[in-house]
């Protein structure tokens, strides 16, 4: 049996300085979608100008959500 590999890794950021904000895991267009967003990630929208990008793309649900923990924890220690 084939695993499907639809899955990917992205981060919002702030197109003025580079920071990133968010990082999520999803397929088909989740990236896209800004419903169902957590508070503070919709008032920073709101008053940044954002955009988002694909970091990772063709992988399984376990191979994003690793690469997921990876980049959060990654920013984390950036600050």
């Amino acid at each position: 049996m084939e695993t499907k590999k639809d899955f990917y890794v992205y981060e919002w950021y702030n197109t003025d300085t580079g920071e990133v904000f968010y990082v999520g895991k999803g397929c088909g267009k989740r990236y896209l979608n800004t419903k169902n967003r957590n508070k503070l990630f919709l008032e920073y929208r709101e008053t940044h100008n954002t955009d988002v990008r694909l970091l990772k793309t063709h992988l399984t649900e376990e191979e994003a959500f690793f690469f997921e923990t990876i980049y959060t924890n990654d920013y984390k220690e950036q600050g």
